[in-house]
């Protein structure tokens, strides 16, 4: 028991450490397109409430069936039932209408947000010393922030559209279900509280997995590009390493395969066992619901209202869940693209930099076996290097070739 409550308090800890991610990543999202966010938020507010006034609707039109067919038919209570016919298709076509303005306005936003972040990695990039280039840290950060930041922002930013959009209908409905039977609420929250197990513990295993994959994925692109560009072609038949390539990025990409395969494979039974165990309690909760109608004790209206709010809160909560797992999951790998961003250059320009023109310079710039590695760097950057500028020409270098970049 202990032990349980000791991993509890890590992943809770885990979740809290992500909360500075998410809200820079929502600062990005603010920055690139402010109008369109306000517009954005009021929209799904807007949209959040209308599956509320179709279920209120829906045991008005129920209710308003029973006593006409109760009465005969007749046109009072007719018109009742048509005008509560009307007012649904009405509150249907409004919200298919905000609907479509907020996937529209998401493609919007989703084009200035990507811009914004791709404009924030280039002026990174240019910065950053020529050292960092010669580091395989580097490229990780770079491999990372790059895979990454083309579509996290944005799926971060639909993340939190959902789950505002999501938690202002649960919150109406749960008052619904509150005002006929407290104890419904309940059985609701607790019936997900095992998938939210679910969402959270896998999206920290597979966010720990593909921190570890990042050098074998840079490997698999690194032989992706010898065997399909056409700077390697030549060299690719002089030298017949195409098999030889193609085999190693075979033998790479189905290592990453099957470590894939059996994670998605644990995650699919933790989330079947999950499942079972809301049906159960979903299952109690409407037998209570059909044993309380069967008594009279609930109208028709009354029970249409309770299975709509009950059957709608389920699917609600899933979507919440599926929602807060996405969102834990976009923070977490947007901490690639801000680690990257934190990256701070050692060389700067001097407070007061002042031009000087020495005499010699005028004249001719020389190197010779010049031999030079970056600090904490194990390769030579430059190996026996000769270089001779003379004034008006173009530089002749006899400069031994260095090692390639590390991978």
């Amino acid at each position: 028991m202990p032990k349980t409550a000791a991993v509890v308090k890590q992943k809770v800890r885990r979740v809290m450490g992500q909360l500075p991610w998410l809200a820079r990543g929502l600062l990005l999202a603010w920055q690139a397109s402010r109008p369109w966010t306000i517009t954005w938020v009021v929209l799904l507010v807007f949209e959040g409430v209308i599956p509320v006034g179709l279920v209120y609707l829906a045991k008005l039109l129920v209710d308003a069936l029973v006593v006409a067919v109760k009465s005969g038919s007749t046109w009072p209570q007719v018109r009742s039932v048509l005008i509560v016919v009307v007012a649904l298709a009405g509150l249907t076509l409004l919200g298919e209408v905000v609907r479509r303005a907020i996937v529209w306005i998401r493609a919007v936003q989703a084009e200035l947000v990507q811009d914004h972040i791709n404009d924030l990695i280039h002026t990174k990039s240019i910065d950053a010393d020529l050292a960092f280039y010669e580091f395989p840290d580097y490229y990780d950060h770079l491999h990372r922030a790059r895979s990454e930041a083309t579509f996290r922002p944005v799926a971060l930013l639909e993340n939190v559209g959902s789950l505002l959009q999501n938690s202002v209908t649960l919150l109406a409905m749960g008052a619904l279900l509150v005002l006929l039977g407290p104890w419904l609420a309940a059985a609701l929250f607790v019936s997900v509280i095992p998938a939210l197990w679910v969402v959270v513990h896998f999206n920290i295993v597979n966010y720990q997995w593909r921190q570890r994959i990042t050098e074998d994925e840079r490997r698999a692109w690194y032989y992706d590009s010898l065997l399909t560009q056409g700077q390697s072609a030549a060299e690719l038949r002089l030298f017949a390493l195409g098999d030889h390539f193609r085999a190693t990025y075979r033998a790479l990409r189905a290592r990453l395969r099957n470590e894939r395969a059996a994670l998605l494979r644990r995650e699919s039974i933790a989330e079947l066992g999950a499942t079972i165990l809301a049906m159960v309690i979903t299952g109690a909760a409407l037998t209570w619901i059909v044993w309380r109608a069967a008594r009279g004790l609930v109208t028709l209206g009354e029970l249409a209202l309770i299975y709509g709010a009950f059957n709608q809160g389920q699917r609600l909560l899933r979507s919440l869940l599926e929602s807060v797992g996405q969102l834990y999951s976009n923070s977490l790998f947007l901490g690639n693209l801000f680690e990257f961003l934190a990256l701070e250059p050692k060389v700067v320009e001097p407070a007061a930099a002042q031009a000087r023109v020495v005499d010699d310079l005028r004249r001719e710039i020389s190197f010779a076996a010049v031999t030079f590695r970056y600090p904490e760097g194990e390769r030579k950057a430059l190996d026996n290097f000769d270089l001779k500028i003379r004034a008006g020409q173009i530089p002749q270098s006899s400069a031994q070739t260095a090692p390639a970049r590390p991978l």
